[in-house]
């Protein structure tokens, strides 16, 4: 995965990307840009793969009371944990990361 990959997937939500049949990971999925993201992805691509990792076991429940497991996958786990986010971002082909999309925005505004 590269930045474009990353920058892609916000571009792509109104440029044209298909992400259907992908499978995204989604850091700090219950927060509230991964859960805005993830109801996006879901609504306009019912057959990609999430997988929602965050720290919170809590609001990755009650993320699973919304969108079930049918389609997402949720994983306990924190950025700083190298080995299980490498686990997590294995054959992940889109990663929807709110500060790496920011940044690339940011960047685009200039």
């Amino acid at each position: 995965m590269n930045a474009a990959t990353h920058a892609g997937m916000h571009a792509g939500m109104h440029a044209g990307i298909d992400l259907s049949g992908r499978t995204l990971l989604v850091t700090g999925a219950t927060g509230s840009f991964g859960r805005a993201f993830i109801a996006h992805v879901l609504a306009r691509w019912p057959d990609a793969v999430i997988r929602a990792y965050s720290r919170d076991e809590l609001k990755q429940s009650e993320l699973r009371a919304v969108h079930g497991e049918a389609q997402v996958r949720y994983l306990i786990g924190d950025i700083r944990d190298r080995a299980r986010l490498t686990r997590a971002a294995e054959g992940v082909e889109v990663l929807g990361d709110r500060e790496v999309l920011d940044a690339w925005l940011e960047r685009l505004r200039l």
